[in-house]
């Protein structure tokens, strides 16, 4: 699920990993509570795009990574 003014970008890339693309919103927020009860009802998993610990984990270490390369 994407808000519905997500950028055509965006939305262009994940189809093009194979994704289907779904809207719902135009807020970001409304669109998770939106996912994650679709999710919930249908036995899915939800996996938030940035509001999950092992991402903003993975964000961290992104840029400590490129503070390394820097120096």
């Amino acid at each position: 699920f994407m808000p519905e003014n997500a950028s055509s970008v965006k939305v262009d890339a994940v189809r093009g990993l194979g994704a289907e693309v779904r809207f719902h919103s135009n807020d970001a927020g409304q669109t998770e509570i939106y996912a994650r009860a679709f999710a919930d009802e249908r036995g899915l998993t939800f996996a938030s795009p940035y509001n999950d610990p092992a991402i903003i984990g993975g964000q961290g270490t992104i840029g400590k990574e490129l503070l390394e390369q820097i120096g």
